[in-house]
C-alpha cells in the first residue's frame, strides 16, 4: 500500500487484514515503493494519488504498470479533473475516493481479486 497518512494506512492495513489479505507493506513515497517492488512479489497495489516525495502516485503508477504490469486501486480525497485526467483506465482496476466505506472498498479489493 502505498499512501502518506500513517493512521489512515494502518487503518485501512487493519481492515484489510481482517478480511483475510496480507498487506504487504505500507511506504509514503515513490522510492520506496519501487525498491520493496524490487524484492518483493505482491498481488495489488493500494495507491494513494498525493504522495510524499518527487513522484505523486499517478507517476508511481505508471512506472509500476511499466515494469512490474501489476493491478492497481487508486485511493484519494482529491476528484478534481487535473487529477482525473492524467488516470488512464489501462493503469487502474479500481477507483476509491475518500473517504470511503467498508463495502467500497470490499467491493474494489473483491472485484480485483475475482478478475486475477
Amino acid at each position: 500500500m502505498v499512501e502518506d497518512e500513517e493512521e489512515l494506512a494502518n487503518n485501512i492495513s487493519e481492515i484489510l487484514s481482517n478480511l483475510d489479505y496480507k498487506v504487504a507493506a505500507i511506504v509514503d513515497n515513490a522510492k520506496n515503493a519501487l525498491e520493496f517492488l524490487e524484492s518483493n512479489e505482491v498481488d495489488l497495489v493500494l495507491m494513494d494519488i498525493l504522495i510524499h516525495g518527487d513522484l505523486d502516485g499517478i507517476d508511481l503508477a505508471y512506472k509500476i504498470r511499466e515494469k512490474y504490469n501489476l493491478p492497481l486501486v487508486f485511493s484519494t480525497a482529491y476528484s478534481g479533473t487535473e487529477y482525473l485526467e492524467r488516470i488512464s483506465s489501462e493503469i487502474h482496476e479500481g477507483y476509491l475516493l475518500k473517504p470511503f466505506s467498508l463495502d467500497s472498498l470490499k467491493t474494489a479489493i473483491f472485484f480485483w481479486s475475482q478478475a486475477s
